[in-house]
């Protein structure tokens, strides 16, 4: 029991599928045939800091769909392919969307800032962006989740010192990148949700919904009230 309900899992009939997921897999392996037909395409989009300095704003996004061999696309596939579905069927489409874009193009940023001489290209992290997500989601709502949040963090605890771990043992990995997705994945759904919270009656019964800290209709909102505001200045 927790806080006068019993724990219940989200039931898997109301979850939508996970298409999101799928269509960013297949964007990333028709890109990667791109790569292969189009000589010199992985350098165009890579990240290389000295031409995102210099204004090329794109390749802060271009280098998560780009991979540098079949190995690393098939490695960075199967974790999309593992994580994505549980982050879309929680988070939502658009969430997780924007989770997977805006945490790679951090760890675009981060790894400009510690790797500032090393090109690079892949979605690891846009990828730790969800791994941070899910690992934000778990302990921000373990009291409705009992023992599957727990479950969760060990998980999520276990994928992160092997991949640290890793990436100590090989010069190849980018790091700051893993770091800088994962911290804004973990950021962005403490801000946004999902937090979960069980409300009901006697007579409807508990239910798990969304109570996000920060609402983008309240936000939306308060930019309205404040334009308005400046209109009436002037």
């Amino acid at each position: 029991m927790r806080g006068g309900y019993a724990t219940r899992r989200r039931p898997r009939s109301n979850m939508p599928k996970a298409s999101v997921t799928n269509v960013l897999l297949a964007i990333t392996a028709a890109i990667y045939g791109a790569q292969w037909l189009v000589p010199g395409i992985t350098m165009q989009g890579a990240k290389i800091t000295s031409k995102i300095m210099r204004g090329q704003w794109y390749r802060l996004v271009t280098p998560i769909f780009l991979h540098a061999n079949l190995a690393h696309l098939l490695m960075n596939s199967m974790s999309l392919y593992n994580i994505g579905p549980f982050v879309e069927q929680w988070f939502g489409k658009r969430r997780m969307l924007s989770i997977y874009v805006l945490s790679g193009v951090s760890g675009v940023l981060a790894s400009c800032y510690w790797n500032p001489r090393a090109s690079s290209v892949g979605a690891s992290g846009a990828i730790f962006g969800m791994v941070g997500a899910a690992a934000c989601f778990f302990a921000s709502n373990r009291n409705e989740l009992g023992a599957g949040a727990d479950r969760g963090l060990q998980s999520i605890l276990r994928t992160v010192v092997i991949n640290t771990i890793m990436g100590l043992q090989i010069s190849q990995i980018d790091n700051a990148g893993h770091a800088g997705g994962f911290v804004a994945g973990f950021v962005l759904t403490y801000l946004f949700g999902p937090n979960m919270r069980w409300v009901g009656s006697p007579y409807s019964g508990p239910r798990l919904v969304d109570v996000p800290r920060v609402s983008l209709a309240g936000m939306q909102g308060d930019l309205s009230r404040f334009r308005r505001r400046l209109s009436g200045r002037q």
